[in-house]
């Protein structure tokens, strides 16, 4: 199972392939990295969000039928857990990367999914986009989804060692962040006394003693 800095290293590795590919002769190619670097990142978030060690991988909580097989596809359970468990613009972002990535890779898109009306490119996939639409994938739909996972917050939380200084306390402290602060500086700009409303005094300390110790501090 992947940890945290292994997602978070893939997922930027596939961004700059992405942003890479912009002005070269592959851009279409750019929109399925942007796919696979949102993929990373999910499980990057997913790594603090689960509820128990065996769920810390998107494929390892694929819920199975009577029979023995799996309900989901690893993509399409993915899919789901983005849409019923993050924030609306996650999984619109996510969709619009996944269908643009399977157009882009297979040359066909559904008409109706309910149906599984499929449409078969007549076309390349270097005729159907244009640059443009890369760029679009990049610059919007990748930086709103890591926008709407928090993904710069989380990766400076884990940079404090909060969960290794404090095993038990250290999760809930990082879930109580992520639930009331959107980005790293909005963090940085509350005092200690205004942690207190979201956590006790021994958390807060805890939380302070880090940012010390990692070069960082609050509002004074």
């Amino acid at each position: 199972m992947a940890d945290f800095p292994v997602h978070i290293a893939q997922a930027q590795h596939n961004e700059g392939l992405a942003i890479f590919l912009l002005d070269k002769p592959f851009f279409d190619w750019s929109i399925t990295a942007c796919f696979y670097s949102a993929i990373h990142f999910f499980e990057a978030r997913l790594f603090f969000d689960a509820n128990d060690n065996s769920n810390k991988h998107s494929e390892s909580s694929i819920p199975a039928g009577l029979d023995g097989k799996f309900k989901y596809s690893s993509h399409s359970w993915r899919a789901k857990q983005i849409q019923e468990s993050y924030p609306r613009e996650a999984w619109k972002a996510f969709r619009s990367l996944k269908e643009a990535s399977e157009t882009a890779r297979y040359l066909s898109h559904y008409i109706n999914i309910k149906e599984k009306t499929v449409h078969f490119e007549k076309v390349p996939s270097f005729d159907i986009f244009r640059i443009e639409n890369s760029k679009f994938a990049v610059e919007k739909d990748l930086s709103s989804f890591k926008n709407a996972l928090k993904i710069e917050l989380l990766e400076f939380l884990y940079s404090l060692d909060i969960i290794t200084a404090n095993p038990i306390q250290g999760p809930f402290i990082v879930d109580k962040i992520l639930l009331n602060f959107n980005n790293k500086e909005n963090f940085l700009s509350q005092t200690k006394e205004s942690l207190r409303e979201y956590l006790s005094k021994e958390n807060a300390d805890l939380l302070v003693n880090q940012l010390s110790l990692k070069g960082h501090s609050l509002k004074e």
